[in-house]
């Protein structure tokens, strides 16, 4: 089964038959199917109303085919129960593994005894990472993991960052050779410092070419946005800009780290620094650059995603997408106190026509922030149903392992009602995304890179976020629009997306966690 934007028909038989999910029998289904199936058909009728029976049969080659309409739902929704089952035990509980801690220590120590440089030590290092976040906090494999690293980064001639992994071996370790790890202290002392990582030398600040707009300041002064028949929501300039200046930079509302990154830069603020992650005290998917962002990461959403995103990982590219919608409730629901009833009455009182341009973004509180990505189209009724029934999916496998397999979300959503806000609000957001959302290796701009060996280990930013200022001027495209042009809609008629008589067109760049919006020529 693999989303992308549709249900393929082969893909999706064969991964059935790999579940071994049971065929349509007279006999009713089993009790936890049974179960399944009343939660979830008035969920799919009511929340999910374009997710139908029909509409799927055509993409889900079943066999023997149902004779009725209701037989076929039945069988559907045994296919996700039996699929979020399956996920649930193939993903585990991400808890923490000596083990194997021990065996990727193992696998480590052999990959730097032949590594020759540059990109093969990345490939150490994340393998030192993965030791790290399974290991138990104060075991000996925390320390052998550390200790490691610490090798690593005295190889590299980071003597900085060599002697932090040693007092973390020594602080949240135990149990290891304390006369080696003392003997390398020692000779990085010697050396001093020594060169430093350099994450924040291989980034560029994005700066605004213009004055900034007083109440956006994120948007240079002389931008409006408007909305038109033509055009939909679009910016209009009010004064001549010259090519290559920045006129918008975006700050993501979430941001997810791309699949398989997860040991290679920091889970919140998405810093790319390798050779000083700390793994998060539960879960192994996750690691932090500092306590810091950790703290922050453990108030806004991790709390309730620390369980579950094993799971979701194991989704690929749907769980990519659920952990990126799941994020959004999060830290809405963090933004209302943990409050679902404030919630729903916050999104009650949401004024359908908001956009970020018409807040004080000098004083924006984060209900009103929340607001503004609320906000964002849908694009529900101009997108084909084929990928409207992909985001269903997406909602489905998100909600369900957010109310069900999250203690602290669950808790929460202890009643009917406010597990039916939760899928809503997934479902609106699964929708909104596949507008808003921007992949920053698709947009062509990466902080730039050394060639000598540690910056190797200094690797592109790979990441998904959610943008409400720019998104609210890209959503009137059925999908996420062009990365390169922008202007998906106006690329073959090149029409003008910022209006002036000098700008003749725009283009999207990712830079420093922020997207900035950059005159440009065809």
């Amino acid at each position: 089964f693999v989303y992308s934007g549709t249900i393929r028909k082969t893909s999706s038989r064969a991964f059935l038959n790999s579940l071994k999910i049971p065929k349509m029998q007279s006999s009713p289904p089993p009790d936890h199917l049974q179960s399944f199936n009343k939660k979830w058909a008035s969920v799919l009728h009511k929340i999910y109303p374009e997710f139908t029976a029909h509409h799927v049969a055509a993409h889900v080659q079943l066999e023997p085919t149902p004779a009725t309409a209701a037989d076929l739902s039945v069988v559907i929704l045994q296919m996700y129960a039996a699929m979020v089952e399956h996920f649930c035990r193939s993903g585990g509980s991400g808890a923490k593994d000596s083990s194997r801690a021990d065996q990727f220590c193992e696998q480590g120590s052999r990959m730097l005894d032949e590594a020759s440089g540059g990109p093969e030590l990345v490939s150490v290092a994340e393998v030192f990472n993965r030791s790290l976040a399974y290991a138990e906090f104060g075991g000996r494999a925390m320390f052998r993991g550390y200790e490691l690293r610490s090798v690593l980064c005295y190889n590299l001639e980071q003597f900085g960052l060599c002697l932090r992994n040693i007092e973390n071996a020594l602080q949240d370790g135990e149990g290891g050779n304390l006369n080696k790890i003392l003997m390398l202290k020692n000779f990085c002392l010697g050396h001093g410092e020594g060169q430093q990582q350099g994450d924040e030398g291989c980034e560029v600040e994005a700066t605004l070419s213009h004055a900034a707009n007083p109440i956006i300041p994120n948007v240079v002064a002389g931008i409006e946005l408007e909305v038109s028949d033509v055009y939909g929501r679009h910016l209009v300039a009010k004064r001549n800009f010259d090519f290559g200046d920045t006129l918008l930079i975006d700050d993501p509302y979430v941001v997810v780290a791309d699949l398989g990154q997860q040991y290679r830069q920091c889970h919140h603020c998405l810093k790319f620094c390798t050779l000083e992650l700390l793994p998060c005290p539960d879960c192994v998917e996750v690691m932090f650059c500092s306590p810091e962002c950790a703290k922050l990461a453990q108030q806004r959403y991790h709390r309730f995603e620390c369980p579950i995103l094993r799971g979701l990982y194991t989704l690929d590219k749907i769980g990519r997408m659920a952990i990126l919608v799941a994020r959004i409730v999060f830290t809405a629901v963090t933004a209302f106190n943990d409050d679902l009833d404030a919630l729903r009455a916050h999104i009650n009182r949401i004024d359908k026509g908001l956009h970020p341009f018409m807040l004080n973004w000098t004083t924006i509180t984060p209900a009103q922030r929340y607001a503004a990505v609320h906000a964002l189209a849908s694009n529900k009724g101009i997108r084909d149903s084929e990928t409207n029934n992909s985001f269903a999916i997406v909602a489905i496998f998100a909600s369900e392992f957010m109310l069900f397999k999250s203690p602290a979300m669950a808790s929460l959503a202890n009643t009917r009602p406010r597990q039916d806000l939760i899928r809503k609000q997934v479902y609106h957001h699964a929708l909104t995304v596949g507008t808003s959302m921007r992949a920053s290796n698709s947009l062509g701009a990466y902080p730039k890179q050394r060639d000598s060996d540690s910056g190797d280990i200094l690797q592109r930013r790979h990441l998904r976020g959610d943008l409400p200022s720019l998104s609210a001027v890209l959503e009137d495209w059925p999908s996420s629009a062009c990365a390169v042009t922008c202007c998906k809609r106006f690329h073959n008629k090149k029409k003008n997306f910022v209006e002036s008589n000098t700008m003749k067109s725009t283009a999207i760049f990712f830079l420093n966690k922020s997207y900035r919006i950059t005159c440009l020529k065809w």
